[in-house]
């Protein structure tokens, strides 16, 4: 809806939405699951991901996507 996007694309957070959409992601495999999880670290790596986006990350993003969707606890 045009009102998420509105809220989702300003600041610096927009440049999150510049890399191809998945059903994985850098956050999902390193932070999914920690009590402490922040919101702004969640952006942060939607938008390294973003700039460092290549074929062997997304590589290293599905083999932990594997652990990460087995996680049972804390999520």
């Amino acid at each position: 809806p045009l009102y998420e996007a509105e809220k989702l694309t300003v600041d610096q957070s927009v440049a999150r939405f510049r890399a191809p959409a998945g059903i994985t992601g850098l956050w999902q495999v390193t932070e999914r699951g920690k009590l402490d999880a922040d919101p702004r670290r969640r952006i942060l790596l939607d938008i390294l991901y973003a700039r460092k986006n290549n074929f062997l990350l997304d590589l290293w993003i599905l083999f932990k996507t594997i652990p990460a969707a087995l996680q049972q606890e804390n999520v």
